[in-house]
């Protein structure tokens, strides 16, 4: 991935409805000392949604807030509207270093929203045992909020748990399988009972082979849909989150769309409810022709797909595109068509400085 790919991905989430979060891509094409930097530039400029701003290190945390500050119009309005959230992490388990307190006492100066990823691997740095991993996890989860509310009271935050497993078999880490969701539900429940917005990691597999991602995807937000999350991370990871492809953010945004729908549930008002209807059409069974039909056509929702298309097998013989390709043309027509409003000169030449000091100071060419 290079940083122009950063650009584009970020003009297709500003594109996309139900993404409403764009995270830090890691683009090998630039300096890795200053990449979080450029990559914050090139996502302000390619993006109007919120935006999850990683980083590497606090000196370099300093000219991101200088950026975010700008976009902002200024370090108080920043303070009033975070149109960025940061991150710090520990160590599992339940250790902080140096450094990201001193992240964490900049993105409380700002009041800006932190996340702590909570990264139990069970059977390596947690618990064999799931209940144990859960335990585990928990106590982090607990130690986590009382550090960031002590050093800065009111910080934004989530529970934020990120399960893997480790293959006792094979020595590798997997990311998608149904004891990792059990682990994370019981963890989305913790975070329900202590009040705290949960965020996880749904939709990334553990591979990258077409057919099960799609599987592991569609059971992977459905699981932590229904388990009741606040916020849904993840968004076209493959391998563990090692790679990301437009395809699967696309395919991703489908997903999200279908089981939003299903999370709205199913209204029971008296008019929906349609006894007089049923009453009305008895036996003939015959609702195309009735009222009740018509006044709750527009009415009442429905899932309109855009890449899952419902064809008999003939009609998919005749035109065999499949929903990768799909998933591909709405890609083209979001980078042909969609318009990501420009920055305003004086505030563009005021992010190039920012990243150009921010090199000097590094050391970066």
């Amino acid at each position: 991935m290079g940083i122009t790919d950063c650009a584009d991905i970020a003009k297709l989430v500003d594109a996309m409805d139900h993404l409403n979060i764009l995270a830090t891509l890691s683009p090998q094409d630039i300096p890795q000392a200053t990449y979080d930097i450029e990559v914050l530039k090139v996502h302000l400029e390619n993006n109007r949604k919120h935006i999850w701003a990683l980083t590497t290190d606090s000196k370099n945390l300093k000219y991101q807030l200088e950026m975010m500050a700008a976009l902002a119009g200024g370090s108080t309005q920043l303070q009033q509207r975070p149109i960025c959230s940061g991150i710090v992490c520990l160590i599992d388990p339940l250790y902080f270093p140096d450094d990201e307190i001193e992240r964490l006492l900049l993105y409380g100066q700002h009041k800006l929203p932190v996340r702590v990823p909570l990264c139990p691997i069970v059977g390596a740095n947690a618990p064999y045992t799931l209940a144990g991993a859960v335990v585990q996890a928990n106590a982090e989860a607990l130690g986590s909020l009382t550090l960031l509310q002590t050093l800065c009271p009111g910080i934004p935050t989530w529970y934020y748990p990120i399960v893997q497993l480790m293959d006792m078999r094979r020595g590798v880490v997997e990311s998608a399988n149904p004891e990792a969701l059990l682990i994370f539900n019981a963890l989305c429940c913790m975070a329900r009972h202590y009040g705290v917005p949960s965020i996880g990691s749904g939709m990334i597999s553990s591979g990258c082979q077409p057919l099960q991602t799609m599987f592991e995807r569609g059971a992977g937000i459905t699981a932590i849909a229904l388990a009741g999350i606040s916020e849904l991370g993840g968004i076209g990871g493959l391998e563990g989150g090692m790679m990301v492809s437009p395809i699967a953010i696309a395919i991703d945004h489908e997903l999200i769309a279908f089981v939003k729908r299903i999370l709205k549930g199913i209204c029971f008002d008296e008019d929906a409810l349609a006894t007089e209807a049923i009453n009305r059409v008895g036996h003939s069974g015959n609702y195309m022709e009735d009222w009740h039909t018509l006044h709750h056509l527009r009415k009442e929702e429905r899932f309109q797909a855009s890449l899952l298309a419902a064809v008999p097998y003939g009609e998919w013989k005749e035109d065999p595109r499949t929903i990768y390709d799909r998933a591909g043309e709405q890609i083209t027509r979001i980078m042909h068509n969609h318009e990501v409003p420009p920055l305003d000169p004086g505030l563009q030449k005021e992010l190039d400085t920012i990243l150009s000091a921010a090199k000097k100071d590094i050391g970066v060419k």
